[in-house]
């Protein structure tokens, strides 16, 4: 007698207490996959919709796991692409709104008014028309490298296409969290890790473990290049300074 995961779909014994292929816990029964109709951003005709973009927004942050579990996987990119973009550019414009704030009460480093005011707005704009396309570099360029590392761990059970959703629906949703000011930001960041983790992990079809490994990976990757950086800088410095300490 064998068992489905409901994960991977690999056969198993009857016996085995987890998949033997991903890991995943196996149940006295096949837990059916729903209907690829998740999020609602998704699943309403039209390129935007405001009820369906705070719709989203609520489904991406408090329920993950069903959301990302009946994920449209087809390789339409477009509405997962416009709403990273639309929720990371409004959480960016808040976030330098509240900076903007607190230098206004003296608590950032600009102390003139005049420097304060114009700074403000100035990095607002920036905000507003640039972060789009930052953002939407950024997309593509982590979620290619989180589906890298999902390959390299053996969970990428899905394509590309499902990888980038996954990023895009969390980043869009979690972003929002900057309009609340200072906290949100520190709250963001957790979220959107407890987010992709369990996005990856029911949008493939895989472990826990390896979602938070390829998760994980990419942040790993880029504290040990800035390191790397940095200490070449170090080097540099040092070296400069010894060359016209010699002259």
């Amino acid at each position: 007698m064998t068992m489905v995961c409901h994960f991977c779909g690999m056969e198993n014994s009857a016996h085995n207490a987890a998949c033997f292929n991903c890991g995943a816990e196996l149940g006295t029964a096949v837990v059916p996959v729903g209907p690829a109709i998740a999020p609602d951003w998704e699943a309403k005709t039209g390129i935007f919709s405001i009820p369906s973009f705070f719709i989203t927004i609520q489904e991406v942050l408090f329920s993950p796991s069903h959301t990302f579990r009946n994920l449209n996987r087809d390789s339409a990119l477009f509405k997962a692409f416009l709403f990273g973009i639309i929720g990371s550019t409004i959480g960016g414009a808040f976030s330098t709104l509240w900076q903007g704030v607190l230098r206004t009460f003296n608590l950032g480093p600009d102390n003139a008014f005049i420097a304060r005011y114009l700074g403000t707005w100035a990095d607002l704009c920036v905000v507003v028309f640039i972060m789009p396309f930052c953002v939407a570099v950024a997309l593509f360029a982590l979620s290619g490298l989180l589906h890298l590392c999902l390959t390299i761990t053996g969970g990428a059970t899905q394509g590309f296409a499902s990888t980038f959703k996954v990023l895009a629906y969390a980043q869009g949703a979690t972003a929002l969290l900057s309009v609340v000011p200072v906290c949100g930001v520190i709250a963001a960041l957790f979220w959107w890790l407890y987010i992709m983790i369990t996005g990856l992990k029911e949008a493939h079809r895989t472990s826990t473990m390896r979602a938070l490994v390829a998760v994980v990976l990419p942040v790993a990757l880029c504290c040990a290049c800035a390191t790397a950086a940095a200490l070449t800088l170090v080097v540099s410095g040092v070296g400069l300074v010894k060359g016209l300490l010699a002259l």
